[in-house]
């Protein structure tokens, strides 16, 4: 999920032990239809999903097995949908992000809870790798981290532009990036 510092964030699914929301009330935050309806509206991504039809756009929602959500105080700025095995993979269904949401640092991800996406991981570094925008793309990076960050099964050395469906491995997690 893509974040930045002032913007909380929130975790659900079974088993979820450690994430970086603020509080134990912006933990279990409910985000309310109408919500990721509209943001998916100010994303790119509600010109490819049903935001017409309530119905099928809270199933969507609602069977997700790893949702990850961002907000800048009471406005929903981003949401994540994954599905997880929660041994192994968690496969990225979608990435809304507010386009009117400046992202110009991008988020960290690591182990640490101030990370944008914070992972339950031991073999994830405390602040493991960037994902930045750079023009109309994004980026990743690592942050020096202890394990490294592959991308399609190689270890990055630089800034690597993602591509749709490209698999990114953190340690022992791996997400997939996903317009």
């Amino acid at each position: 999920m893509f974040a930045r510092a002032g913007c909380d964030a929130a975790v659900t699914g079974p088993g979820v032990s450690v994430g970086n929301a603020h509080t134990a009330n912006e933990w279990n935050r409910e985000t309310d239809l109408e919500a990721a309806i509209e943001l998916y509206n100010r994303s790119t991504l509600g010109e490819r999903r049903p935001v017409d039809r309530p119905d099928i756009f809270e199933g969507m929602l609602k069977h997700a097995n790893l949702t990850i959500t961002a907000w800048h105080g009471e406005r929903l700025v981003g949401i994540s949908r994954s599905l997880t095995d929660w041994s192994y993979v968690a496969y990225l269904a979608d990435l809304a992000v507010d386009a009117e949401y400046p992202l110009e640092a991008g988020l960290t991800i690591g182990r640490g809870r101030s990370n944008g996406i914070a992972l339950s991981d031991q073999f994830v570094s405390f602040m493991h790798a960037r994902i930045f925008p750079d023009g109309q793309f994004f980026f990743i990076e690592d942050l020096g981290s202890t394990n490294g960050t592959f991308v399609n099964g190689r270890k990055i050395d630089g800034p690597t532009q993602l591509k749709v469906r490209d698999e990114v491995v953190f340690g022992d997690t791996t997400l997939r990036y996903e317009e």
